[in-house]
């Protein structure tokens, strides 16, 4: 349920999902390489990275108490 809240919550900014579920049908469908679609490469470029708080591989910061 986590993963789908971080999907849910980014795939709410897409403005572009239903050319994504088409390029994602002809990819599983064929090669299974998304590098070499222009749409992928196009959103790469541009900065549509999604960085979620599952993939944090560091710590989560720890404040000291003042105490």
């Amino acid at each position: 349920m986590v993963c789908d809240n971080e999907i849910a919550a980014y795939v709410g900014g897409w403005g572009f999902v239903a050319e994504a579920v088409e390029v994602i049908a002809a990819v599983m469908g064929g090669s299974r390489n998304f590098l070499d679609q222009r749409h992928t490469v196009r959103y790469l470029r541009a900065g549509e990275v999604l960085y979620t708080h599952l993939a944090e591989r560091r710590p989560p910061l720890r404040i000291a108490s003042s105490e």
